[in-house]
């Protein structure tokens, strides 16, 4: 498709440099409480229902036959989904064409669709309704522990690959100096209820 924009005109000026002492401090502060630790999450290694390989080990053996002709999709480059796929990529010493997308929806559902071979799903609420039915293979996960919710899918390590360790993890950062009570209220409010808890402990 082809497209054009039009840029809005724009003029430059000469940066005024404030004094040292009224320049704005952007340094942050972390928001965590207190020895606790970010939460990790692990990526699913997942494919269309139709890809021919059963495990990891026919994955590799896929691409050592056909260097470059297998693909995987991404919500992005440079993102942690493509980053994992590399990571993949180089530490089995095999080439995978990657394939970001503007976004993992829109990669996972070209996944399903056969667009793309594999994909490392990072969002276990998308990919699990899919595999269980039927609609993605699940290879492995990323993590070095199984996910309680897909107790029989190996990990990526144990799967022929090992030292293989890829998870997300999120924190909170705030402005520096920020009053303790807007500390305290974020913190509290970053907290999951304990149903959230559960549910974050299956994924």
């Amino acid at each position: 498709m082809n497209g054009h924009a039009s840029r809005p005109p724009c003029a430059a000026s000469p940066r005024a440099r404030l004094p040292r002492s009224e320049r704005p401090d952007r340094r942050a502060s972390c928001l965590c409480q207190e020895g606790s630790v970010a939460p990790r999450v692990s990526l699913i290694l997942v494919s269309h229902a139709d890809f021919a390989p059963r495990n990891v080990a026919e994955i590799l053996t896929l691409a050592r036959a056909k260097p470059g002709a297998l693909t995987f999709a991404s919500s992005g480059a440079g993102s942690v989904i493509h980053l994992a796929g590399e990571r993949f990529g180089a530490d089995a010493k095999v080439s995978l064409r990657h394939i970001p997308y503007k976004g993992g929806g829109a990669a996972l559902n070209d996944v399903v669709s056969k667009q793309a071979d594999l994909y490392f799903a990072a969002s276990a609420r998308s990919a699990l309704p899919l595999i269980k039915a039927g609609k993605l293979k699940a290879y492995a996960v990323t993590s070095t522990e199984r996910l309680p919710a897909l107790p029989s899918v190996p990990t990526v390590a144990d799967s022929g690959l090992p030292g293989y360790d890829v998870t997300l993890w999120y924190g909170i950062v705030g402005p520096k100096g920020m009053p303790p009570e807007g500390r305290q209220t974020t913190q509290r409010r970053s907290e999951p209820h304990p149903g959230e808890a559960r549910d974050r402990d299956q994924v």
